[in-house]
């Protein structure tokens, strides 16, 4: 027999559990989707406006190519896991990787949401 909670008694949630024992194995496929699009339309748009962006310091050429390197690897990994159907292919990552990947994921947006851009048909004298 199936024990009845009414709303106010019901248990609560272990959050935690939720968080550190999540089973990557059941993340949803359009999670792998939307990296695959968003991944693809951003190291495509980064990739063609190379020429165009006025680069602030020595170290955004670098790390310009790194953000194009990291998008594309991303989105073969997770169309990897979409042809085979398994994200078996993550299981390479310990779960402590999550935190860095935030952080350099956002070090990432901020970068790229930053950027200046020439007109066009103007040099970049940085070179």
């Amino acid at each position: 027999m199936q024990q009845q909670f009414s709303i106010l008694e019901a248990p609560s949630p272990n959050f935690s559990s939720l968080i550190y024992d999540f089973p990557w194995q059941e993340m949803p496929y359009f999670i792998d989707w939307i990296i695959v699009v968003l991944g693809s339309i951003g190291a495509t748009t980064l990739a063609l406006q190379t020429q165009r962006i006025r680069y602030r310091g020595w170290w955004e050429k670098p790390v310009h190519f790194l953000i194009i390197l990291h998008l594309g690897i991303s989105v073969a990994l997770h169309l990897w896991a979409i042809y085979i159907r398994s994200h078996d292919v993550f299981s390479a990552f310990p779960f402590e990787y999550s935190y860095f990947a935030l952080t350099y994921f956002l070090f990432f947006a901020w970068r790229s949401w930053t950027l200046k851009l020439l007109s066009t048909g103007a040099k970049n004298d940085t070179s």
